[in-house]
Formats: structure tokens, C-alpha cells, sequence
């Protein structure tokens, strides 16, 4: 039965990616359709022969396809593991190789915040002065990804416990020496992984894992077996408190005493209503699977420099992206493996049984945890959560054949690795899908490192660095072609080592009767790059200030307003839409947008104060731009001077 929610789930993602006839996306998502039709209603409208005359449900297709290959792997992952991990043995050794994975990425994590290491491995840098998440960036992600590696280390120790040959202890012997001997290595690993979730910093991983606890022991009680084993599950939390008294106690009270912050709340739930915002937008379909990044700056209130990739709560994005029949599927596929998890971990009798209240720990964890992160979207959390999911159905059903219930028969040993075969298929034609991406990715990095290079130089760019850029970015378009943010890149390039040129030779814009052409040109691909995502804003601002300064067109105005209501994170467009309000005479607008752009960049505060000087003649604006600090009040004190 888990199977037709997840199938329900990848067919959704293909028909949101899928390119249909308009009329038929007009029924299904009028939303989306109406959307499009207002965002490029400045471009002639596409021929039946054109490829533009069809359209997706997705407002995005390539981040919808990107995603279904995610959750392919996913899936794959699930399939492979119901059809071959089917023994006792198998289960165990399973188990082991997981807890030994987390173990060792707890002590990858403890040691690095031990020597005070500043990136990942000590040498690949992660952006942040200390890492505490082992080999992972964000250590809210690490935290869901320990919690399920305590999950199965739990099973196993509860299945250990349960073995027939096990001998029966004492309450007195508890934690003696005997049983130490025997399941000393199992809960050296457990206490490990939980001290790295606390010494993470990660609040709510912390809350989460204690969370779990508290309902796997209920779930123990439930089953009649709370004397040993619930004081074990009872007594991991307190030895990892402890632990992190000993190691590094200030550091965790420190992070978890924030917990009262509310500003940390109101942001979040700012970014939870503005993903609700746009799920009422789209509410049966959902705006394409992995297209948050592309329709939430639209329906966002705040003012933030960076483009949210995710929202910091799987639960909305879900509902954002893949509307009330994706979390359908998903919500009834969690539904399914809860009853198998309760019926199995509460009632089972088989020694095996009592395991799947593991994987259960991992998945009530990651579910609290999930409403404040997106480790979900992360292939070694959800690969591993597909593992969990797997191993609760597997037991279930040992479960019920040792209980002599009517079952089906098992599938030939033929047909269970030809099952097999297809979830791996699934997982290598996944990757295999993936492999220009990933080209395209390092044609990007290198882009990027070179775009770098160029912004924190001393002195102006040559046109050889240009030219370095121009060429991985254009690589890198072309190995994905329908990358809105590569296509964007390439045609911005393009104008800034066109302005660079001709301020090196002294040439100024417009002399030249070819640079109108190439601005044309250059405005014209905007307008395609448009079509790719309508709801990705920076195209709009570029071609906006192209039309309007450059080309004098009356259409590059509305386009510039589209860019700052659908980019409202892009610095450079507020700072274009600032002066063409400034210039309308529209002063409480110009003001609005300058703040706005020097609090995302603050490099932009000598253009934004000198269209407060120049265009708006306000002085007093230029002062509070400066906020107080020296270097820009020096630099208003020289532009004083000067006009002396």
C-alpha cells in the first residue's frame, strides 16, 4: 500500500515538469495560466508551432524535473531496501552499518569542534567562523540526519534485547559489567550521536531527539517492557546531558537559552505565512515541485540579501510546491507506516518486533524537527528516512508471518531482485539524468570564483577576466539550457563587460551607434530568459533599466516595477526602480526603495546617496543612509566639499 503514494506522488511531479497544451493547463491550474498571462503580457504571444504556445503546471519545470529526480532516488532507495533486506541477519547488519555511519560522523563533528576548526575536513570551508556539524553545512540538517542514525541504533539495541539467546538479567544488573560487555559498543555509539546533536547547537534537533525519547518510552510502556529497555531509552538523553556538561556544557546553554528569542520565531513564522501566501495562490497543484526559490520572493515581506532556496519548514513548502494532492500523497504515506510502526513496535511478540520503535525514534524526530528545517530536501536525510520507512514495513510484515496471518506469497526469488533491479534503474537513470547538472555546476563554480575575483579587486577588471567569465558562464548555459539563473548570469555579464569596455576607453554610452544594437540584442534575450521562469524577477530589473535608460522604451518602467515586487531580495533592482521613482516624482517610493537597497548591499550606499543628493536633493536622507558610520559620512563630507 505504500507504494501508491509514493507512485501518486512522482506522477504529480511529472505532470506539474510536463509542457501541455495551454488550454489544458488553463483547466487544471487557471492560477498559474492567469499569472504567466500578466507577468509577460509585454511579449508578443507564442504561435501553435512555438514551444512557448504549451505550458506546464509548474510555473518552473526545470526545478520540478531537478526535484523528481530527488525523489526518484528517494524511491529507489525505499524499493531496493523492502526487496532485499528481508532476514534477521540482514535487518541487524543493516542497522550496524548506519550507527556506525552516524557514529563516525559524531565523531567527525566533536573533534572538529574540539581543535576549533573553521571548515569541514579542516579544509574545505563552509562559510561560518566554527563548524560543529561534521560534513555537513547546516547543522540543523546534520541533526536530523543523527537522530535518524540514533534511530536505528536504537533498534538494534532493542532487538539485541529481545533475542531468545539473550540472557535474562536482573533489574540489579542492568548496567552491569555483563551486559556493558555485550551492548557497551551499541551505547557508546547512541550517546555519541545524541552529546554531537546537543554540541551541535542545534536547538531544535535537541528538542526533537528528547521529544522522541519521550514517546518511544510511552510506546515501550504501551508494549508491557518499560523496565529495562525503557530505562535505556530514558537514560540516553540524560548521559548525553551529561556528556555535554563535562565537554562543553556553556556553549549549549548558551544556544539553547534563545530559545526565547522571539525574533528568531517571528522570522521564521514570517517565512512559514509568506509559503502559506503563496499556497493559496496555487492550492490543488501547487507551483512546482523545487520552485519555492523562484514564486516565494513575491509573497515576501522582508528584507533579506539572499534568495530562500527553502522555507524553514518542510510542511508549508510542501504545500507551496506541491499543493493539497501532494501533501495528500505524502501525508497518506506517513499514515501508513505510522499504523505499521504502532502495531508492530506496541503489539508485536516476535523478537524483532520491538525494533521498529528505532526507526519510529528517528521519524517522530525528524517529523518535529521538519517544521522548523528542510533537511528533507537533502539526499542523506531523506535517503536515509527511506530507510526507516522501509525497515518499519519490513518488520511489520515478519511480524505478521510469524503471527500466522493470511498473507500473500512471498515474490519468486526471481521477481524480488528483479524488484530490486528497478529501484536501482530508478536511482542510477536519476543520477545518470543529473550528469550535465552537474557539469553545469562547475562550470558555474568556476564562473563564480572568477566573478569574485573581479568584485573584491583593487583595481578595474581586465577584459581577459572577462572574458574567462563570459566563457564558463556561456558553458555553463549551454549544458542547461533552460537554467533561468544561468541564462540570467550570462546576459548580465555580457552588459557589465560592455559598460567596463567602454569606460576603459573612454567612450561614453550611446556614442556609438552599435551599442544601441547590442543593448537591443541584450534586452530581446532578456526577454526569452523571461519566458523560462515569468516569477524569477532579476531578468525584469536588467531588461527593466535597459528599455527605460538605455533604449528609451515606455515598457521598460512596468518591467522595472515587476522586478522589485518579484525580487524584492535583489539589491541592483531596487536601486534601478529608486531612481525611476525619483525621477517620477515620486519621493515616499524612491526613499522606500534606497533604504531598501543600501540595507541589502551596503556597497550601493554612494549610488544610493547620491541619487538622494542628485535627483531627490535631499540631504537628509544621504545622512541617515550613512547610519552613522565613518566611511560614509567621510564620503558625504568629500561629495559636500566638492559641490563647494
Amino acid at each position: 500500500w505504500t507504494y501508491l503514494p509514493l507512485a501518486a506522488l512522482l506522477a504529480l511531479a511529472a505532470l506539474q515538469a510536463i509542457s501541455w497544451p495551454a488550454a489544458w493547463v488553463a483547466w487544471a491550474s487557471p492560477q498559474s495560466v492567469a499569472l504567466r498571462q500578466d507577468l509577460l503580457s509585454d511579449l508578443p504571444p507564442a504561435t501553435d508551432s512555438d514551444p512557448a504556445a504549451r505550458s506546464a503546471i509548474s510555473l518552473y519545470p526545470p526545478a520540478t524535473w531537478h526535484s523528481l529526480r530527488l525523489l526518484l532516488i528517494g524511491a529507489g532507495v525505499y524499493f531496493v531496501t523492502l526487496a532485499t533486506v528481508r532476514t534477521a541477519p540482514q535487518i541487524t547488519r543493516l542497522l550496524t552499518i548506519v550507527l556506525g555511519i552516524g557514529a563516525a560522523q559524531a565523531a567527525l563533528a566533536l573533534l572538529q569542534i574540539f581543535t576549533r576548526a573553521d571548515k569541514i575536513y579542516w579544509v574545505v570551508d563552509a562559510g561560518t567562523d566554527r563548524v560543529t556539524s561534521g560534513s555537513f553545512v547546516n547543522y540543523s540538517n546534520f541533526s536530523q540526519f543523527m537522530n535518524l542514525s540514533i534511530g536505528a541504533g536504537l533498534a538494534l539495541l532493542l532487538i539485541r534485547l529481545h533475542e531468545p539467546s539473550a540472557p535474562r538479567r536482573s533489574e540489579r544488573d542492568l548496567f552491569g559489567p555483563s551486559f556493558l560487555s555485550a551492548h557497551g559498543a551499541v551505547l557508546t555509539a547512541l550517546v555519541l550521536c545524541a552529546v554531537s546533536v546537543l554540541t551541535s547547537l542545534s536547538r531544535n534537533g535537541a528538542i526533537a531527539m528528547v521529544a522522541a525519547a519521550a514517546v518511544v518510552g510511552a510506546a515501550l510502556y504501551v508494549r508491557g517492557t518499560l523496565s529495562r529497555q525503557g530505562w535505556i531509552v530514558a537514560m540516553l538523553p540524560l548521559a548525553a546531558l551529561a556528556a555535554a556538561l563535562v565537554f562543553g556544557f556553556d556553549a549549549v546553554y548558551r544556544r539553547l537559552a534563545t530559545l526565547s528569542d522571539t525574533d528568531q520565531l517571528a522570522s521564521r513564522w514570517e517565512m512559514a505565512e509568506g509559503a502559506l501566501r503563496a499556497w493559496r495562490e496555487f492550492p490543488l497543484w501547487g507551483a512546482g515541485l523545487g520552485t519555492h526559490e523562484y514564486v516565494f520572493p513575491m509573497f515576501d515581506r522582508s528584507v533579506s540579501p539572499q534568495l530562500a532556496a527553502h522555507a524553514d519548514n518542510d510542511y508549508v513548502q510542501l504545500l507551496e510546491e506541491a499543493g493539497l494532492l501532494g501533501a495528500a500523497c505524502l501525508a497518506a504515506f506517513f499514515a501508513i507506516i505510522a499504523v505499521l510502526a504502532v502495531r508492530t513496535g506496541c503489539r508485536g511478540r516476535t523478537s524483532l518486533s520491538a525494533g521498529a520503535l528505532g526507526p519510529a525514534f528517528g521519524l517522530v524526530a525528524v517529523a518535529i524537527h521538519s517544521a522548523t528545517d528542510f533537511g528533507q530536501r537533502l539526499p542523506a536525510v531523506f535517503c536515509l528516512t527511506a530507510v526507516s520507512c522501509a525497515l518499519i514495513v519490513r518488520l511489520d510484515r515478519i511480524e505478521r508471518r510469524a503471527a500466522a496471518e493470511t498473507l500473500r506469497r512471498p515474490l519468486p526469488f526471481a521477481l524480488r531482485r528483479a524488484h530490486a533491479a528497478v529501484g536501482l534503474v530508478a536511482v542510477g537513470a536519476a543520477l545518470g539524468w543529473a550528469y550535465a547538472a552537474y557539469l553545469g555546476e562547475q562550470w558555474w563554480a568556476a564562473a563564480y570564483e572568477i566573478e569574485n575575483e573581479i568584485r573584491t579587486a583593487r583595481q578595474d577588471a581586465q577584459d581577459q577576466q572577462y572574458a574567462d567569465l563570459l566563457a564558463a558562464t556561456e558553458q555553463a548555459a549551454t549544458l542547461q539550457p533552460r537554467n533561468v539563473a544561468y541564462a540570467y548570469a550570462l546576459n548580465l555579464y555580457r552588459w557589465q563587460a560592455l559598460v567596463a569596455s567602454l569606460a576603459a576607453n573612454a567612450e561614453p554610452p550611446g556614442a556609438a551607434a552599435a551599442f544601441q544594437d547590442v543593448v537591443q540584442r541584450l534586452a530581446d534575450e532578456l526577454s526569452a530568459v523571461r519566458r523560462l521562469a515569468p516569477t524569477y524577477g532579476p531578468p525584469y530589473g536588467l531588461e527593466g533599466q535597459l528599455r527605460w535608460l538605455v533604449l528609451e522604451q515606455p515598457r521598460g518602467q512596468r518591467l522595472i516595477d515587476l522586478g522589485t515586487k518579484l525580487a524584492p531580495y535583489d539589491p541592483a533592482t531596487c536601486l534601478i526602480a529608486a531612481e525611476m521613482k525619483a525621477r517620477e516624482d515620486h519621493a515616499a517610493d524612491a526613499e522606500r526603495l534606497l533604504r531598501r537597497a543600501v540595507a541589502l548591499d551596503a556597497g550601493l550606499f554612494p549610488d544610493a546617496a547620491g541619487m538622494a543628493l542628485d535627483i531627490l536633493s535631499d540631504p537628509q536622507l544621504a545622512t541617515e543612509l550613512a547610519d552613522g558610520r565613518y566611511e560614509r559620512l567621510q564620503w558625504l563630507a568629500d561629495q559636500a566639499t566638492r559641490r563647494e
